[in-house]
């Protein structure tokens, strides 16, 4: 017998739902499988959580799992984070300063915190039990290809900033040994540079940055990616470098993912890079809620 047929399977829970839908930013076809759980335990509640559905993606979630949309709840909770920074610097091809502008703010942020023992002290004990390395400032760097992650964090590491690579490339071994030390804020490891590949379901607290060196392919992959920062509630900063050159590359990857036939995704990928595109061209606060310029521009 069962724990199902015991009646001791109370509950199901699927995170990162958006998955499911092939309009998502981040489908992925074995979480189409998942249905199996409503039929085969149509008497458990089945919750399903993500921080980013639109609308259509979660009728097509509610769609595809085989739920009753009449009887399905939906509780939404506002996206709005008053503690992130959010921000846009402009490049281009001809005059990249992305490296020489990024390694003077992550030198001047160390030197602050190198001249700030109270505040070294204060790291320290913040958790007896996760002791902290009080120099150590934790971030993500977001690149779009392997290449660039090697070559960015050994440009980094150059310049005695500590930074380590994590893609699809490395073995999987290697990938959970650099995750664990950047999780454990060990030396060498206080900044990961990655793909898009890394960060679903890591919940580091003390993430002070997120950087994005090029545009997103899309604003929900954006919004979950620079997520990652600030979640101790702290100050924490959220950066896109942004080029015109950029988005046109961006652009052209999307037209060739609709090219090989995946031209669900990729239709939805086209209007939320729309929407990034606009950040970049559309003066904002800098302070302004994300959600805000979301539900204008998509």
């Amino acid at each position: 017998m069962t724990i199902y047929d015991q009646g001791e399977l109370s509950r199901i829970a699927i995170d990162e739902a958006h998955c499911i839908s092939e309009w998502g930013h981040d489908f992925r076809p074995a979480y189409c499988h998942l249905s199996h759980f409503r039929s085969a335990y149509p008497k458990v509640p089945i919750i399903l959580l993500t921080a980013t559905a639109t609308p259509p993606i979660r009728t097509d979630i509610i769609t595809t799992m085989g739920m009753n949309p009449g009887t399905t709840k939906n509780f939404i909770a506002s996206t709005t984070r008053r503690n992130l920074v959010y921000e846009v610097r402009f490049t281009s091809d001809d005059s990249d300063d992305r490296f020489s502008w990024l390694l003077s703010w992550l030198q001047k942020i160390y030197a602050r915190r190198a001249n700030d023992p109270a505040r070294s002290q204060e790291i320290s004990q913040e958790d007896s039990s996760n002791i902290k390395r009080p120099d150590a400032i934790s971030g993500i760097i977001y690149v779009a290809y392997r290449s660039d992650c090697d070559a960015l964090s050994s440009r980094l590491r150059k310049h005695d900033i500590g930074a380590a690579a994590y893609h699809a490339g490395l073995s999987a071994a290697e990938r959970l040994d650099c995750q664990n030390k950047w999780i454990a804020s060990a030396k060498g490891h206080d900044i990961i540079v990655a793909t898009t590949a890394f960060g679903m379901g890591i919940d580091k607290q003390d993430v002070r940055f997120v950087v994005h060196w090029s545009l997103p392919k899309s604003f929900e992959g954006y919004y979950q990616e620079a997520g990652r920062a600030g979640r101790d509630a702290l100050l924490a900063r959220c950066l896109i470098f942004y080029s015109r050159e950029d988005r046109d590359r961006v652009g052209y990857r999307i037209s060739r993912d609709a090219g090989n036939g995946n031209k669900t995704s990729a239709g939805g990928q086209g209007g939320s890079l729309r929407c990034v595109s606009s950040i970049g061209t559309t003066p904002v606060n800098p302070r302004s809620d994300i959600c805000e310029i979301h539900l204008v521009y998509f």
